[in-house]
């Protein structure tokens, strides 16, 4: 039979006679024009020519865009060598769904290659021939990696030969057979284990040395050619439903008891399903619906969810139950979508969040808790500065603000050296996760004092509440007192704001920090009329001590009542768990950030520390850096990493 240019006999498949005659009449070709034509046409063959890419490179070479045509004795060589590979009139196998398939695959630096083969007594016949090259980035992977992209690409060649079929995969990479029980992988290599889920095969290791046939294939690319696998058999979505009901085994069972007819034996069977079209569905209160193979419902749910725009549970089971059933399908959704990769990379859960809020106990007694952060950068100013270090006393309020010219650990520890020489060292002090805060020598300097350090985790600027807040108002009130005067002058305002808000009466305590610190009102440059001394009032430091807690433990268990009611219980983690981790921050460039992922990862907890927070660490095997990326991360910025089994 003639059909589409191919001659199809009996299990095989070859150019047909016309097609072969228009080869070998195709005149030497005079430009590139002419020589793409022939190219076109000998293309459409492509299948049946082993090394296409290799042997026609030296004229995809004349093709290039600002390439000088030169016709030489060489390109007519390769010209007639073609036509004669055509005229020789090479066959290959048609397919057979009920024979067992063999897939061969490698890779090398420059190529990927694959052949796809049926088993007929004994004798293993070519059904179609694929290769690629790799791409200037595919070139820099790991031979691992290569591997396991080659069998990725093959079996998208062959999708329609291999959906709902199980066949056997053979390949040289002995890792790549351990891909699939790895705990800790790459993003990018479980992207391509999801896609692989469409399809039901066995791995089995074979030396290269017994597969030079499909080793050759992958190491034969010296020019870039990506042309189609031309199909011999196009498959709607009909046959390929009915096919693929009759390869899973309860299916045929199904519809051998329908066709039957023994609806006394089965009753149960007759009242649930029905056969329509020889294809069974399942009878449901709202219709009939096509029963989906087993090996089918990965393909099913990814139509829905992946290339429908990557909707949640609900919107994807509503529209896969218009249409198909299958058990447990519930359950079997729910698990696609929370192992789905660009969903847990790029989206963010809606809803209430999980965690309460974890209040810093307060001591009466002011020095206790200090609280530290940088902010800027500021214009440099006169002196040298552009960043101001605040500091502020958990308990009484005071407040510190230390010019600095930069955020070294160095200008942070000198700064402290000089209050710590007037009130003495502090019990601990809460800072976030800056390097200048979490560095080796600052903890060592903490750590000679007695001084207990806590940072707060990345991205959750509510851990260290009592800077942060107070930055705000440090810096409201340097821009507005600047804004009558140079720009670089700001430093010299430091002192009037730091007078200003120590001396003013703060809202929670109800009482300025000079009273409860130092126990008398500051004086400060505002203050021209001199009060005399018999007239001056006398501060009771226990007394406002004892006012200032009572207030504070107040408007903590007011905080905590509002905070949680919008809040879930927390989730909880545990050491070894896999999880990935909110972006909080992203590079300062003109990029626009609204597509980028929203999380990264995946990271594996190490220690679960109070508070809700975690310290995740990447894995050695993941790392992109000579040193493992390692933070402490709220609650609210992780969720887990799984990659279900699903069965």
């Amino acid at each position: 039979i003639n059909y589409l240019g191919y001659e199809i006999s009996y299990n095989q498949i070859s150019p047909s006679n016309a097609k072969i005659q228009s080869v070998i009449d195709f005149p030497c070709p005079k430009s590139q024009h002419q020589l793409r034509q022939f190219l076109g046409l000998l293309g459409y063959f492509r299948k049946f020519i082993k090394d296409f890419a290799r042997k026609t490179a030296p004229l995809t070479k004349l093709l290039k865009k600002n390439f000088k045509w030169e016709w030489s004795e060489t390109h007519l060589e390769i010209f007639n060598s073609l036509k004669n590979q055509i005229c020789s009139k090479p066959i290959l196998a048609i397919f057979n769904p009920k024979l067992p398939i063999v897939v061969y695959t490698d890779a090398s630096r420059d190529g990927l290659a694959g052949i796809l083969t049926q088993r007929n007594d004994n004798i293993e016949n070519p059904i179609a021939f694929f290769s690629k090259q790799t791409t200037n980035a595919e070139k820099n992977y790991h031979s691992f990696e290569l591997e396991l992209l080659a069998i990725v690409r093959t079996l998208e060649k062959f999708r329609y030969y291999l959906l709902g079929q199980e066949f056997t995969i053979f390949t040289d990479c002995n890792a790549v057979k351990n891909a699939w029980n790895k705990q800790s992988i790459v993003p990018r290599i479980a992207r391509w284990i999801l896609m692989l889920q469409d399809f039901s095969f066995n791995i089995v290791h074979r030396a290269g040395s017994q597969k030079q046939h499909v080793d050759a294939l992958s190491r034969a690319f010296n020019e870039e050619n990506n042309s189609q696998i031309k199909q011999v058999l196009v498959i709607n979505e009909n046959d390929y439903f009915r096919e693929a009901q009759n390869i899973d085994k309860n299916i045929k069972h199904i519809s051998d008891i329908l066709m039957s007819g023994d609806q006394q034996q089965h009753k149960n069977i007759f009242n649930d399903y029905d056969l329509r079209g020889n294809k069974v569905y399942r009878v449901t209160p709202f219709g009939r619906r096509l029963v989906v193979p087993k090996n089918c419902r990965w393909q099913i749910v990814k139509a829905n969810h992946d290339d429908v725009g990557h909707f949640a549970f609900d919107k994807t089971l509503d529209r896969i139950k218009k249409t198909y059933w299958f058990p447990k399908m519930n359950r079997f959704v729910r698990k696609y979508i929370a192992s789905c990769l660009p969903c847990l990379y790029h989206k963010e859960r809606g809803g209430k969040k999980h965690g309460y809020l974890h209040s810093i106990p307060k001591y009466a007694r002011p020095h206790h808790t200090l609280h530290i952060d940088h902010l800027g950068p500021f214009v440099e100013s006169s002196t040298g500065n552009k960043y101001v270090l605040t500091v502020v006393d958990g308990f009484s309020k005071y407040t510190y603000i230390k010019p600095v010219p930069d955020t070294s650990s160095k200008h942070v520890i000198e700064k402290l050296e000089e209050i710590f020489s007037i009130l003495g060292n502090p019990k601990r002090i809460i800072a976030d996760a800056g390097t200048p805060l979490t560095s080796h020598s600052f903890k060592e300097y903490c750590s000679s004092k007695g001084i207990k350090l806590f940072t707060t985790a990345v991205g959750l600027p509510r851990g260290n509440g009592q800077a942060e807040r107070m930055n705000k108002t440090i810096l409201d009130a340097l821009a507005t007192s600047s804004s009558t005067t140079e720009k670089n002058n700001w430093d010299s305002k430091v002192t009037q704001i730091l007078q200003g808000i120590n001396s003013t009466k703060h809202r929670i305590t109800q009482h300025s920090p000079a009273e409860l610190l130092l126990g008398f009102q500051l004086r400060t440059d505002t203050d021209l009329q001199d009060i005399p001394s018999e007239d001056e009032e006398m501060v009771d430091v226990t007394k406002i001590r004892k006012q200032a807690a009572e207030n504070l433990d107040r408007n903590r268990v007011e905080q905590n009542i509002k905070f949680d009611k919008h809040r879930l219980p927390p989730k909880i983690f545990s050491v070894g768990d896999l999880v990935l981790t909110k972006v909080t921050s992203f590079p300062a460039n003109s990029e626009s950030k609204k597509l980028l992922p929203k999380y990264r990862g995946p990271f594996k907890v190490v220690e679960v520390l109070p508070n809700d927070r975690y310290r995740v660490r990447e894995d050695i095997h993941s790392q992109r850096s000579s040193r493992p990326y390692e933070a402490v991360v709220g609650l609210e910025h992780m969720k887990s990493f799984q990659l279900q089994q699903l069965n």
